[in-house]
């Protein structure tokens, strides 16, 4: 089909240039059928199996498929370059499959004990200082799941734990962020902080420590309050995961 548009093509900007129009079918033929001129001609029996004739009326034999040919002074690339894209994205799956069969897998930093199923991680619940009430509650469930998937494989367990996470969320500030039309609150910005603690409990060493920890994201209000309540709720729990991911980032490269 490319061949044909491709062909098509030329042969209309031949017109516009006032050549002589392809007249010959091997002009629209593909580019890996020749055909031999007349004074050419060969003798077809049944030893020559791969040389099929056409037509008398013709008086052209056609050859089997060769190379790609010129056309117009240009060679035809469309079947090159998908032969090429072809075997790039069987590369790319090559490599996706197999790796993880010999072994390669994504790790933390070197030393890290982020993915040892022996590790236990004292993760008490987040005090909350806020106006929300489950503020500290929510950020923590949060943040086991995000260290769930970053790779954590050990257990949650205050006894005989080797490192204590701890924190408080101290504050949820909100502002207008923009007025609409009738000079009304028609955006808020929701802002928290957070005081976040890493402890290594065998040797009592202070491995992280960060005071006013922060995220913040916007949502629109309205004359409805079950609608400006949703989208409140709603920013939260966005502060809340980006919080919570943030936080389990670091504990990957420090544990």
């Amino acid at each position: 089909m490319l061949r044909l548009v491709n062909t098509l093509i030329n042969k209309f900007f031949a017109r516009a240039r006032g050549r002589l129009p392809l007249r010959y079918a091997r002009d629209f033929a593909p580019a890996r059928c020749r055909f031999r001129s007349p004074g050419t001609l060969l003798i077809l029996s049944s030893r020559n199996p791969g040389v099929s004739p056409l037509p008398r009326s013709t008086g052209r034999v056609e050859e089997p498929p060769a190379s790609p040919c010129a056309r117009n002074g240009r060679l035809s690339r469309a079947i090159p370059a998908l032969k090429r894209c072809v075997t790039f994205r069987g590369l790319l799956i090559l490599f996706a499959v197999f790796l993880p069969a010999c072994g390669y897998t994504l790790q933390g930093s070197p030393g890290s004990r982020f993915g040892d199923p022996a590790i236990r991680v004292d993760l008490r619940p987040i005090a909350n200082e806020s106006l929300v009430p489950d503020g500290g509650a929510y950020l923590t469930a949060r943040l086991r799941d995000q260290m769930r998937g970053k790779g954590f494989r050990g257990r949650f367990d205050r006894s005989q734990a080797d490192y204590i996470v701890e924190g408080t969320v101290r504050e949820i500030r909100e502002e207008v962020f923009s007025l609409g039309e009738d000079k009304f609150a028609l955006e808020h910005r929701m802002t928290i902080f957070v005081d976040i603690r890493v402890v290594e409990v065998t040797q009592g060493r202070l491995l992280w420590k960060e005071d006013g920890l922060t995220d913040a994201a916007s949502y629109f209000a309205g004359p409805d309050f079950q609608y400006t309540e949703s989208n409140r709720r709603m920013a939260f729990e966005e502060v809340c995961r980006r919080l919570a991911r943030r936080i389990a980032e670091t504990l990957k490269e420090i544990l």
